[in-house]
């Protein structure tokens, strides 16, 4: 290629030069925002409403419970196999917190493919709708105040799974710097910062579902999850 002809295909690709906190976690956006909006409505899934305080105390204490019961630290996996509800986001931010990562995987999937999912990505435990009840049994007595931190902005997030529509399906490992750097471009091209109530409609297991959850959750808005 000519140097001219080079430029024309790098630059477009090349490093924007959109500002946003690098050094920081998912975890760390989110627990910033709830300081600052903690009786605002965090989520919504029918007559269930959640402000951020509430949303990110049950989280503390999912959070708290993986590290004392299972021993979940940096660099697990931990899948999350609950019906539509807060609930399933509850698990995300309680998982993280743990300093783990999580793996979504829908119930109705087929039982092969999940036992291929869990396997592959090698989860520490997974959290169906009895661990949640054994979880729930224990919450009251369980610290509700933000864990200590052991998450980097190089530590695992989650691990999403493709479709597998030509061979199985394959795990894909995103970094919480990555999946910062994605929230803050989403926000920036498609300029919802201002919008103040996203709706889930798409599986957590999916792309979709990670940009309307991250992207609203960090900027203080609604996020309403339709069933």
């Amino acid at each position: 290629l000519s140097e001219k002809g080079r430029q024309s295909l790098l630059e477009p690709f090349g490093p924007g030069q959109l500002k946003y906190p690098k050094h920081k976690t998912i975890v760390k956006l989110f627990e910033e925002q709830v300081k600052k909006t903690p009786d605002n409505i965090a989520v919504v899934f029918g007559p269930v409403h959640l402000s951020y305080r509430r949303l990110n105390e049950s989280a503390n204490r999912l959070g708290r419970y993986l590290r004392k019961r299972y021993r979940v630290n940096t660099g697990d996996r931990v899948a999350i196999r609950l019906e539509r509800s807060e609930k399933m986001i509850i698990a995300i931010w309680g998982i993280l917190k743990a300093g783990a990562a999580y793996v979504p995987v829908e119930p109705d999937y087929p039982e092969e493919r999940i036992s291929y999912m869990l396997a592959d990505s090698d989860c520490k435990l997974v959290i169906h709708e009895q661990q949640w009840k054994n979880f729930e049994e224990e919450a009251k007595s369980i610290s509700d105040s933000n864990p200590f931190s052991v998450s980097t902005p190089d530590v695992l997030a989650y691990v999403i799974y493709t479709s597998g529509s030509t061979d199985q399906p394959k795990g894909v490992m995103i970094k919480h710097s990555s999946l910062v750097d994605y929230c803050y471009s989403v926000m920036d091209a498609k300029n919802i910062t201002a919008c103040r109530s996203f709706g889930l409609v798409s599986t957590i297991a999916a792309d979709l579902g990670i940009t309307v959850i991250f992207a609203s959750l960090i900027k203080g808005a609604e996020l309403h999850i339709f069933s």
